[in-house]
Order: C-alpha cells, then structure tokens, then sequence
C-alpha cells in the first residue's frame, strides 16, 4: 500500500506544479486539474489509505477521462478558454461533456500513446461497468479484484495522467527535482515526453 501512495503523491505533485505554474489564468484547465483532478487524486489517497479498492478504481477512470479531455481541448482550442467553455456546454446538454472518440481526435498525439491510453482506459473501464464480469462478484470478489486491477493500472494510469498535465506547461518548465521524482516512480512516458 505504501507503494500506491507514493506513487499518487508523486502524481499530484506533478498536478501542483501545473496548476502553480501553468494554469492560474485558463478557467477551464484550471478547474479540470486543479480543483477536479487534484481532488479525485487525494480521494484516491484516501481510498487507498482505507483499503476501498473499488472507490480507488473508479478514481482511476474519472482521472484519465479528466486527462483525454484535456488533451482533447487543447488540440483543438490551444487555451482560447471561450471556445473551450462554449464546447464543455453545448456537450452537457447531450450528457456527452466526455466519451472516448476524444481520444481518437487528439491531434498531435503519437499512435502508440493513443493506442496505450486507450487500452488502459477500457481496463479500467471495464471495471467500472456492470460487465457480467463484475456482476457476478459478490462485495469481497469486487474488492479483490479492483485491487489487483489497481494494482496493475495505477503506475501507468499515473504515468499517463502526469504526463496529460506536463502537456499542458510544455517541456521546458518543469523543475529537475520533480523530473527526478517521476523518473524514480517509473514514470516511463511524462519522463519520455521530457527528454524528446
């Protein structure tokens, strides 16, 4: 357990830095990560901490769904939070403000990303989900199994996150000590992102 909470303690300090450095000015972006985001990772924490695996699992998908949006948005809008805000909107009348053709739609984003968040999601999607699957388990089977999925996810689930919100600040911005700290967490493809 101590090791899940390292590892969402180091995402949200890549989530702090964003939001202290990058986002202050962008409503949108702000209030994704820095009030969204940033709460839904210290519930995780909380979660963890008490062992609700399940809560901690459906965490997971509400922080990629929050990072495909944002990637989504910021391929098409650029920070024009207007144009950005207008969308969000028009997309909650439809109850449709996130679906995962989004993900295909971003522009700029490498294939393998694409198709690495797209598998990760659809895991811990499916989780989330009455599949057959999951309605046959009863509350101890649902927790054991949302704990090896967690288990399984969550580096790369944080990995995929931080590397959403370093988007947003670009490369050059972020401080050695918290590239240090994700490298040590094994965050394989914010740390990728940075050296490119």
């Amino acid at each position: 357990m101590s090791d899940y909470l390292s590892i969402l303690k180091s995402l949200s300090k890549a989530i702090n830095f964003v939001c202290s450095k990058c986002l202050s000015e962008y409503t949108y972006f702000s209030d994704l990560w820095c009030r969204f985001v940033c709460s839904e990772v210290s519930l995780m924490i909380s979660n963890v901490s008490l062992g609700h695996y399940v809560d901690a699992v459906r965490g997971l998908k509400v922080v990629i769904e929050g990072s495909i949006q944002s990637l989504y948005y910021l391929s098409r809008y650029g920070l024009d939070d207007g144009a950005i805000l207008a969308e969000v909107r028009r997309r909650q009348k439809s109850a449709t403000s996130f679906n995962i053709k989004m993900l295909g739609k971003i522009r700029g984003l490498h294939s393998r990303v694409r198709k690495d968040l797209l598998k990760l999601y659809l895991k811990v999607a499916e989780f989330s989900h009455p599949t057959s699957k999951v309605i046959k388990l009863g509350s101890r089977g649902r927790e054991a199994m949302a704990e090896e999925l967690f288990n399984e996810v969550l580096r790369d689930v944080c990995d995929y996150v931080a590397y959403s919100a370093i988007r947003l600040c670009g490369k050059g911005s972020v401080p050695q000590e918290l590239i240090d700290e994700l490298m040590a967490m094994g965050f394989k493809r914010v740390i990728k992102y940075l050296r490119s």
